[in-house]
């Protein structure tokens, strides 16, 4: 386990989730997103992709053979992209905690992977933008994972994928908070209340160049 700090904690972490777009739970950014490298929380997100490229095979076993990687390189201005195109709209596909993976394009034309995940309430921001990484790539067998590193398949994986992507040089992430604007559909989406307290929250991380494509070698 690549995030050692959360293996008690996180067992009861994951919430069960509505997969569709909520477009009325959040519909309100506040005026306080966390942008670059000078946030806390952004900086520990930033530091868990280094970890995982710099020792992959405890990201999963079958890659202990696989050749080393360039690191990443911080970007401000996918940090901002991150923010501007994706985050503040509030992407909420997909069920809370669990990374998501999408493409996207620059002002440059140039080709992005995007990593998105959503959770409620501050104190769970940390552990729900790193609990589920695991259960996204330890239930794979040994020898699939092995033939997803030789000729790629898309998969629920695709987060993992795109941070340890040798083609991938630099990434930017921020951190949105939302004012929850409709409780009910909320509350269906976290499973459990939602009410004027609760904080909503995105993270979104821009890789550039995308990776996670299908049929070639990460």
């Amino acid at each position: 386990m690549w995030f050692s700090f959360t293996l008690i904690t996180l067992l009861g972490l994951l919430r069960a989730g509505t997969s569709q777009d909520n477009s009325s739970l959040c519909i309100n950014p506040t005026d306080t997103p966390m942008i670059g490298l000078a946030n806390y929380e952004v900086k520990m997100v930033w530091t868990k992709f280094v970890s995982m490229r710099d020792e992959s095979e405890n990201v999963h076993a079958s890659f202990a053979l696989s050749c080393g990687r360039e690191p990443l390189v911080w970007d401000d201005s996918l940090a901002l992209y991150a923010y501007n195109e994706v985050g503040k709209k509030c992407p909420t596909e997909g069920k809370p905690f669990v990374p998501g993976f999408k493409e996207g394009t620059s002002k440059n034309k140039e080709e992005l992977g995007i990593i998105t995940v959503f959770g409620l309430d501050y104190d769970f921001l940390i552990l729900g933008v790193t609990s589920t990484w695991d259960n996204l790539i330890n239930s794979l067998e040994e020898g699939k994972a092995r033939a997803l590193s030789e000729k790629y398949e898309k998969g629920p994986w695709d987060p993992v994928f795109q941070v340890l992507w040798a083609d991938t040089k630099k990434v930017g992430c921020a951190i949105t908070i939302y004012n929850v604007s409709d409780f009910q559909a909320a509350s269906k989406i976290f499973n459990k209340p939602v009410d004027k307290n609760s904080v909503p929250w995105n993270l979104v991380c821009a890789f550039n160049p995308k990776g996670s494509i299908a049929g070639e070698y990460y």
